[in-house]
């Protein structure tokens, strides 16, 4: 690009992410998807502005590319994946061909450490010890699984269904019957459901699957 580095430059050395020519083959649509947890990394990078949530301008600021080349950016925003894993000041280059997540950024931002295994990378808030992102070790990458994310959010929701107060023991008890639930209320008084109540839940457990043809 003809760029000459400035001393406040933001390198990114692409010895950290082995491999990566691989990734410079990928196709526009493909390429937007992934991103690569580099360790070496010193910025989040994303090549694609459908990832922001919000952006803002910012003083030009040079990046050094793994083919050697440098490009200015002029752009940075945040980045929501769940509501505990959000990157924020991530720079967005389109010429940069991948997405890049900053280690080391990303534990300091999140207070969580990585964990590295041969297949896996485990990011793991280091308060709650719940682990907050996945990373796949793929063609000697490790790319952040996002299927993960929407299964985390999932969960979340399902944590946060309000169960009624009448249906409470019905739940607690493995979706007991009613009749089971009258005998207990007799031996327990406090003990109080909903004797016209219905759980689909229960009815869906028992329906068979419909006849198919070959």
């Amino acid at each position: 690009m003809g760029v000459t580095p400035s001393a406040n430059a933001n390198y990114i050395n692409s010895s950290s992410v082995s491999g990566v020519s691989s990734i410079f083959s990928c196709s526009i649509s493909s390429k937007s998807n992934i991103w690569l947890l580099g360790s070496g990394a010193s910025e989040h990078i994303a090549s694609s502005a459908h990832w922001f949530t919000s952006y803002h301008k910012i003083n030009r600021k040079p990046v050094n590319l793994p083919n050697g080349s440098f490009v200015l950016v002029h752009y940075a925003g945040t980045i929501h994946f769940s509501p505990q894993f959000q990157l924020d000041n991530v720079l967005y280059s389109p010429m940069f061909n991948m997405n890049l997540i900053s280690i080391s950024k990303v534990c300091e931002s999140l207070n969580c450490h990585a964990i590295f295994h041969n297949k896996k990378c485990l990011l793991q808030d280091l308060h709650s010890q719940k682990m907050i992102g996945l990373g796949d070790q793929i063609e000697g990458l490790y790319r952040l699984d996002l299927a993960f994310f929407n299964t985390a959010s999932y969960i979340v929701a399902i944590r946060n269904l309000t169960i009624p107060s009448s249906a409470l023991w019905h739940f607690r008890l493995g979706h007991v019957s009613h009749k089971r639930l009258t005998h207990m209320s007799q031996l327990y008084p406090t003990l109080t459901f909903d004797h016209n109540a219905t759980c689909d839940i229960c009815h869906f457990a028992k329906q068979k699957k419909l006849p198919f043809t070959s």
